[in-house]
């Protein structure tokens, strides 16, 4: 019988060439991370994250947009709960995030059971917690935006410098296809007989997941001024 395969058009636009791990709710040995645990992990996440991103040109390509906007931005996919894009009031938020992200690992590890006790019995992160109510409100927004967005995914950058979050399956190469009409760029993997191939056209690909790469949302209709690439009818398995 006959494999099936998918059709779909669109263009390729990029391709990984570096990412970094995800930040899971589960260890190596199966065991539910607590809260405390994660949150070490996503300031490491964030932090490793911001470093990779300096490989990006500053200005970013496409958008024209400073390097440090577009990290902060893709980090938590340029959306709030209630606002999208994300407000400009964030960068300075992005800027104290960081900070108590450094703080917290450069801290020694605590014997506490959750993250606010863990917070609370670092000074150092003590002394930069926002002091008012507004400033606390506008730091839980950026952190209620980034933990749905960043757990699970993988923050990565692409040959030309596109910054993306991408599924926990990415591998570097994988390719960053947008297909006409659609909301989301897609990664797709190139299946073993096409792996040496360079001719995009004859291979069959593997669906990896959607992902987020900064200024190629909401469906290429809104690509205004971008330079078009070739057409591809991508074959997916």
């Amino acid at each position: 019988m006959a494999k099936l395969q998918l059709l779909v058009k669109g263009f390729v636009l990029d391709k990984l060439v570096a990412q970094m791990s995800a930040v899971t709710y589960f260890s190596i040995d199966g065991q539910v991370r607590t809260m405390r645990e994660r949150s070490i992990l996503r300031s490491k996440w964030y932090e490793d994250a911001a470093k990779l991103s300096n490989k990006c040109p500053d200005p970013y390509p496409y958008t024209h947009q400073g390097r440090q906007e577009v990290f902060w931005r893709s980090i938590i996919a340029d959306r709030t709960d209630t606002k999208r894009p994300a407000p400009q009031y964030l960068e300075e938020i992005h800027n104290l995030y960081r900070e108590i992200c450094k703080a917290r690992l450069e801290a020694p590890i605590m014997n506490t059971n959750s993250w606010h006790e863990h917070v609370f019995a670092t000074p150092e992160v003590q002394d930069m917690w926002p002091k008012t109510l507004k400033e606390r409100g506008h730091l839980h927004e950026y952190m209620a935006a980034i933990i749905p967005v960043g757990d699970g995914r993988r923050f990565g950058i692409t040959e030309d410098g596109y910054m993306c979050l991408t599924p926990p399956e990415s591998k570097i190469g994988d390719v960053v296809a947008i297909f006409y009409g659609s909301p989301t760029p897609f990664l797709l993997r190139k299946d073993e007989e096409c792996s040496m191939k360079v001719e995009t056209r004859d291979c069959v690909y593997k669906l990896v997941g959607e992902c987020y790469v900064h200024g190629f949302m909401d469906s290429f209709d809104s690509l205004n001024g971008f330079i078009a690439r070739p057409a591809v009818t991508f074959q997916i398995s």
